[in-house]
């Protein structure tokens, strides 16, 4: 069975470095497929994932247009076609699509005067090209977003989540550290906090910062690592930006004592996988997205009322011994459940 990946991610370079989270995902599952006859083909293109997006309309739509006489299934991430598919069609969404038109606007679907305009164009493309065309089956990594389609009325949804990528370093904390400090000279002692994502608005480092200057009065010896593409370019005391560190996340995630992100638009990110297989506290925005991990002993942030409080709940949270445990099927079983919706939207 021959099966495109398609996605701005799903680029060659990037899944070799697992740069991104879907490509992450893309790169592990690879593998997995071919040995259950599954031959994946990338349709990738990394600059569209730089702003603005706009064009990203026109991908989705070249994609969904052609016949590819080649190929017998398309799989896309986090995908938007205005326009149905001519091929049968996986879409599997990472982050709901309104969240996904925003990152094509690189505008926050939280902002109300662009809520409505969001919100409107969420329903046309469920209704349009998901509900009215049965070659089209939806998944989503997350039972919220599952949850917003059966919502719209997408009969057609499957939860099918990801996994930890990552495998653990077979290293104490005290050696990664060391390593840390060799190569960037952040300190070996404190309380680490790791965060991960691209320098992007929606990412809100914003945010990040304004509770991390907070927290730093608090907590002198505490330090903030940033890995991602454009991290570099963020400064502030205690924050050490590494950039696109895809090789040392092993490492990061092995030093660290708190994995924090206050990104708008995501809910279960291959990041935050990771984080709680590392067993590392987990601090989150308390935005929608996020709101079925609540009592999940993760705590959740008010990222419009960042103050005193605020940074009390972390400081607790982190004196704590709560943390999340990571339970869920392997990569080798989601390629399984991935396989059986191939053959199944193959017959269609």
């Amino acid at each position: 069975m021959r099966v495109a990946v398609c996605s701005p991610e799903a680029d060659a370079t990037l899944i070799r470095e697992g740069a991104t989270g879907i490509s992450r995902m893309i790169k592990t599952l690879t593998p997995l497929l071919h040995e259950n006859c599954v031959k994946l083909s990338y349709i990738g293109n990394k600059h569209l994932i730089r702003r603005p997006r706009l064009s990203l309309i026109p991908y989705w739509n070249n994609i969904a247009g052609k016949e590819w006489l080649e190929l017998d299934i398309l799989w896309l991430h986090d995908g938007f076609p205005t326009t149905k598919p001519k091929k049968p069609a996986i879409i599997t969404y990472h982050t709901p699509p309104m969240e996904v038109y925003s990152k094509i606007t690189g505008l926050a679907p939280h902002q109300l005067l662009h809520y409505k305009l969001c919100n409107i164009t969420e329903k046309k493309i469920i209704k349009t090209v998901l509900n009215k065309n049965n070659r089209v089956t939806v998944t989503g990594v997350s039972p919220y977003i599952v949850e917003r389609f059966k919502e719209a009325g997408t009969e057609d949804v499957r939860y099918i989540p990801n996994a930890p990528s990552i495998k653990p370093a077979s290293i104490s904390l005290k050696e990664a550290r060391r390593i840390l400090n060799e190569r960037y000279e952040i300190p070996e002692e404190g309380v680490f906090f790791l965060s991960i994502g691209r320098n992007d608005p929606l990412k809100n480092y914003r945010g990040l910062l304004r509770l991390w200057h907070l927290l730093k009065r608090r907590i002198p010896e505490a330090v903030l690592i940033l890995a991602g593409r454009g991290t570099e370019k963020i400064r502030g005391p205690g924050v050490y930006g590494l950039g696109l560190k895809g090789e040392e996340l092993p490492i990061l995630y092995r030093a660290c004592d708190a994995y924090v992100s206050l990104s708008l638009v995501e809910g279960m990110s291959l990041s935050l996988l990771d984080a709680i297989n590392h067993e590392m506290k987990i601090i989150l925005a308390d935005v929608e997205p996020n709101s079925w991990l609540r009592d999940k002993d993760i705590l959740l942030i008010n990222i419009n009322n960042i103050g005193v409080d605020e940074v009390d709940r972390v400081i607790d949270y982190v004196g704590s011994s709560r943390r999340p445990r990571w339970k869920g099927p392997d990569w080798r079983r989601i390629a399984e459940m991935y396989k059986e919706l191939f053959e199944e939207a193959s017959q269609r």
